[in-house]
């Protein structure tokens, strides 16, 4: 009999894979920081301190006296890590060293001014004697920095999973943020002042602004600081004009709403008090814009979408598809403007009318994934439970998922998966896949509600706020303990389920889907009264023929239709089951349960060392 060999599982090799990357050079890390705008190589570390506004970043963390300070930067501003870190922790050495002293009175102030002088050359490498000066210090109490390598999740949330690695008891976020709240450690948000070439941008802006329009200022959370300045120059470009301008300002209330220790560092708007009729899209509060707070519910959201719809939106930066997608539902027209040259940019918004597909995928799916794409905002664990007990009640099998940043090698592996719901940051962390590229689709939570309920009704809305769907949640009147984990048995859930009322509905009707036109089995669950009676008779089959020697290699059972793995439903046996390849040697048509047929593939030792090592065969 001839040797049988394993299928091909690895990926071929080229030159390029494991290759070395070189540093850039002076001119491409130039390119790579025109936020800073011109500048010497000598004004260098001035210029991170005055973008970034360290001083009063220093100040906070001084007195905050946090021993472990994690430094969040996003891919674009990971450059400047290096930097940052070691002026940070020049201030902090001289400040606590000053605290110790006993003629020291004031902690924080003048000691942190006197360490902003250090580090003006802006090497990488150790710029002054302070970065060594209390290397004798105990650990314990010492105030030190450490640089996320990596975000685990959004770039836009705090990393609240890679702060705790390194037992850090406090975040500093640099870059564009999200502001959503999280459930630990306390934070501190640092934008930055990116360079606006204001002149460039109010050219821009001038043509799209039409007579009596009005027009919404807007950008992403580092380029507000010069929204006031903007609208000032157009007004003063336009003279006498009957229109109106309005600035959409962060909602900075937001990131400590739940009592939680955040604060905003060198940011304009923060002394300007928020009001509650103040009009609110997402994390951004569009002041002068008032809505009537006594309508409620779809009322009150439809009157917020009027308001709206009359302004024509001006975007500095290009937002993330998702926030994209959200401005685009809210305003008439949207114009994005490149801040530095001012130019104005054609981007292409995501379509509305995918997600409607989207949804209706959803409707006809059996398997629902929840993809967790966060773990440390506030309210994740209540919307995970929510969303299981939509699931359930809707009769469809759900699988709980974490994967780290998500993309489409993945999410490709979990076949089984009908359609996946995102639970993430709803700037950063929800996937639109405006292109296609992931094999099966992917809906919000907001979607998923709209899909599981009893009848259609698409509202064309984006919806991707946990509050917003916690929110329908308690409008429905539905009274369940979000805190509890949801996990129960099949008896369980085939007694509550599974009612004569209930068997005798129409849930065992036929339903098509819509998008692909085949019959599909979207309540797999509803069956669970068939599948219990007949586990009942094999347990009890079992029991009395106790002579039957007999034994199964399955790994799953068909039984009325369905398959079940140790009494529980399970979709993905079913679609094992269903498959050619069921992994190594599957492919093969030898009977495996025969005996002295059990033939494996011939087993070679592989590679050994560092990848980057191997020598191409």
């Amino acid at each position: 009999m001839s040797v049988s060999t394993a299928p091909v599982l690895s990926t071929a090799q080229e030159d390029e894979l494991f290759a070395k990357v070189e540093s850039l050079n002076a001119d491409q890390l130039r390119e790579k920081r025109r936020y800073l705008g011109a500048y010497e190589d000598h004004q260098l570390a001035q210029k991170i301190t005055n973008f970034y506004s360290l001083d009063a970043l220093a100040k906070r963390l001084v007195s905050g006296k946090w021993n472990k300070i994690a430094l969040q930067f996003p891919d674009n501003l990971i450059c400047d890590s290096a930097i940052v870190s070691q002026i940070l922790q020049n201030y902090l050495d001289e400040a606590n060293e000053n605290c110790t002293s006993e003629e020291s009175g004031n902690c924080g102030s003048d000691s942190v001014a006197s360490a902003s002088t250090c580090c003006s050359s802006g090497e990488k490498t150790t710029c002054c004697s302070h970065t060594q000066s209390n290397n004798s210090k105990d650990e314990t109490t010492r105030q030190s920095v450490w640089i996320l390598a990596d975000t685990s999740y959004s770039p836009c949330c705090l990393d609240t999973i890679a702060a705790e690695h390194s037992n850090s008891t406090h975040v500093v976020h640099f870059g564009d943020a999200c502001l959503n709240p999280v459930s630990k450690l306390s934070s501190t948000y640092v934008f930055g002042k990116p360079c606006v070439n204001v002149e460039a941008v109010v050219e821009s802006i001038l043509p799209l602004i039409k007579d009596e329009s009005k027009v919404c200022l807007m950008s992403d959370a580092p380029h507000t600081y010069c929204l006031s300045e903007l609208k000032e120059k157009v007004i003063e470009k336009l003279g006498e004009w009957d229109g109106e301008i309005v600035i959409a300002e962060l909602n900075w209330e937001k990131p400590s709403k739940d009592g939680q220790d955040a604060v905003i560092i060198d940011y304009p708007f923060q002394n300007t008090k928020l009001e509650d009729d103040d009009l609110r899209i997402g994390n951004r509060v569009i002041k002068g814009l008032k809505v009537n707070s006594n309508q409620q519910d779809d009322d009150f959201d439809q009157e917020n979408d009027i308001i709206t719809q009359e302004y024509t939106l001006i975007h500095l930066t290009t937002p993330p598809d998702s926030r994209m997608l959200l401005l685009s539902t809210k305003f008439s027209t949207v114009n994005y403007i490149e801040p530095q040259l001012g130019e104005l940019l054609y981007e292409r918004s995501p379509n509305l009318m995918k997600r409607y597909r989207f949804m209706h995928e959803a409707r006809s799916a059996s398997t629902v994934g929840i993809l967790l794409n966060t773990l440390s905002l506030s309210n994740t664990l209540k919307l995970m439970n929510l969303l299981i007990k939509w699931i359930k009640d809707a009769g469809k099998k759900h699988y709980l998922f974490t994967v780290g940043k998500p993309n489409v090698a993945k999410l490709a592996n979990f076949e089984c998966v009908d359609v996946w719901c995102v639970i993430g940051c709803g700037q950063g962390g929800v996937i639109v896949d405006q292109f296609n590229e992931y094999w099966r689709p992917i809906v919000t939570p907001y979607e998923l509600w709209l899909a599981l309920a009893p009848e259609i009704q698409w509202q064309g809305k984006w919806v991707v706020d946990f509050d917003d769907v916690l929110n329908k949640n308690e409008e429905d009147g539905d009274d369940i303990d979000l805190e509890d984990d949801g996990n129960k048995t099949l008896n369980e859930n085939a007694n509550e389920n599974n009612t004569d009322e209930d068997y005798n509905s129409d849930d065992n009707a036929p339903e098509f889907n819509p998008v692909t036109g085949k019959l599909s089995l979207n309540k797999p669950l509803r069956q669970l009264k068939h599948l219990q009676l007949e586990l009942d008779a094999v347990s009890s089959l079992s029991g009395s023929s106790s002579n039957s020697q007999e034994k199964s290699t399955d790994l799953v059972k068909a039984m009325s239709g369905q398959l079940a793995v140790k009494n529980t439903i399970s979709m993905a046996a079913m679609h094992l089951q269903g498959r050619e390849w069921r992994g190594l040697g599957s492919d093969y048509k030898n009977d495996e349960e025969a005996e002295n047929q059990n033939e494996g593939a011939l087993v070679q030792e592989g590679r050994s060392g560092i990848a980057r090592d191997y020598g191409l065969p």
